[in-house]
């Protein structure tokens, strides 16, 4: 179940109207009345998500205020149909993070949950360790060698090569590769509840068939592709982090396409505002974004061109020391600080579109109090009552508003895949960090040996699993 609160953006920007509430999977009768209800049962406006809850164990925290509410229902029916142990399953594999960006992702990891391997019940490193040389006999040892093992550490090098400890069990990637199934735009036509959905970024399958203004996406990059590859065909584990690094660098490249756009549509919508009291501050507004933009282009621009020389970088190093030259993957990007100043400009963006909608609101607003008060000086020379409130905003205030709610849109989408960059580039370089798992299995065994030559066999304890095994 996942229950969203739903809001007609532009009626909530304007006070005039609070989110409510639809729960997911649901039919189209029912979401058609809600759309009705928040007046926006004809496609043409905006819808924002104010909150979720879900009854999967940190599943809202993968979704966005923005999300395709079609997804959202095709989503929520495949969590329906799963059995209570595959539910488990797909809470643990979300809270790994490869496929759970987004509502196209999620979908796509209901039908790929054979990618991982789940231990249930396995919450501590120690845990792990037992596990790993009890349960699966990774390592053949004596019971007396064993006496001696330190099973929490041999759990926490596992740990460190790529696993992850969720709140029910621990789950890692097994090598099986992940399939596709759902594109992102053909929803089957039973979840579709909008009269129009949200149209996908388009599909960019080279550099000669692609937008205008738009260069080739960096993960279509020739030298990114091999890298990536070369890691993943090598289970190396800073591959999923590297890779999520150019996913989201990509779908920003989307985004500020998308703002460009709009920034078309803003112009035109102001262009048709003749007269309007407030059209001057709102193009010089206009003008302020479209300088953004331009540096929002130029820095994106130098970060691709910054990951592509780390990838062609990486690949030389490997043909001259080996994989092992990938053991310091960050070494070869320098990025944090170029993303960071990003996001630093894209808040500066949504700051500036939020107080152009305010401005548009206050300014209507005055503009109708205005015309208030000449309406009841015309009624009380005629004696008639005088009226006590001024109209909403009108309809050419909604209009020339939306523009500037989309551009934000845009803005809030692109600073929330930065960050999940940003989160990535952190985690690269916490894997820097740490040995690899065989350097510190050098060293138990090392141990192990000593305490052989030196003290009697003595019986180990075992941790007690959650289950009470």
């Amino acid at each position: 179940m996942i229950e969203a609160y739903v809001a007609n953006l532009a009626m909530l920007d304007m006070g005039l109207a609070g989110p409510e509430p639809i729960v997911f999977p649901t039919d189209i009768e029912t979401a058609q009345a809600l759309f009705k209800q928040l007046g926006v049962e004809d496609g043409q406006h905006d819808m924002v998500i104010t909150e979720f809850h879900c009854d999967i164990p940190g599943l809202s925290k993968c979704l966005s205020q923005y999300d395709n509410l079609d997804e959202l229902n095709y989503l929520a029916s495949l969590l329906d149909d799963m059995s209570e142990a595959d539910r488990e399953k797909f809470a643990a594999a979300a809270a790994y993070g490869d496929y759970a960006s987004s509502p196209h992702n999620l979908i796509n990891l209901t039908q790929n949950l054979d990618c991982y391997d789940y231990y249930p019940g396995i919450t501590t490193e120690e845990e792990l360790g037992y596990f790993l040389i009890d349960e699966l006999n990774e390592l053949e040892m004596s019971e007396k060698v064993a006496s001696y093992f330190n099973y929490e550490e041999y759990g926490r090098d596992a740990h460190l090569n790529g696993g992850t400890f969720t709140h029910a069990g621990y789950i890692e990637s097994n090598g099986i590769d992940f399939t596709e199934h759902y594109n992102g735009r053909d929803i089957p036509a039973e979840y579709r509840l909008l009269a129009r959905s949200e149209p996908s970024p388009p599909e960019l399958e080279g550099g000669n068939d692609l937008p205008t203004g738009q260069s080739q996406p960096l993960a279509k990059n020739k030298d990114v592709q091999a890298l990536l590859s070369l890691m993943e065909a090598n289970n190396l584990s800073t591959a999923k982090d590297l890779r999520t690094v150019v996913e989201q660098v990509t779908a920003m490249e989307n985004q500020l396409h998308a703002a460009v756009g709009e920034l078309t549509v803003m112009r035109r919508e102001l262009a048709d505002a003749q007269n309007h009291p407030f059209k001057t501050s709102l193009q010089n507004t206009v003008d302020s974004m479209q300088a953004q933009v331009n540096v929002l282009r130029e820095r994106l621009a130098d970060l691709k061109d910054t990951i592509t020389e780390g990838c062609r970088d990486a690949l030389s190093a490997v043909k001259d020391k080996g994989l092992s030259a990938l053991r310091n993957i960050t070494e070869f990007f320098k990025v944090k600080p170029m993303l960071e100043g990003i996001r630093a400009d894209l808040d500066l963006g949504i700051k500036e579109n939020g107080e152009a909608i305010r401005k548009i609101v206050s300014m209507s607003n005055e503009y109708h109090k205005a015309g208030l008060h000449v309406k009841n000086m015309g009624r009380a020379m005629v004696g008639k009552e005088a009226l006590t409130e001024a109209k909403s905003p009108g309809k050419l205030a909604v209009a020339i508003a939306t523009p500037f709610r989309n551009e934000r849109q845009f803005q809030m989408r692109a600073r929330a895949h930065v960050t999940k960059a940003i989160d990535a580039v952190d985690r690269l370089q916490n894997r820097d960090r740490k040995p690899p798992i065989m350097e510190q299995v050098e060293k138990i065994n090392k141990q192990i040996e000593e305490a052989k030559r030196d003290a009697p066999t003595r019986v180990r304890p075992r941790p007690v699993s959650h289950d009470g095994r």
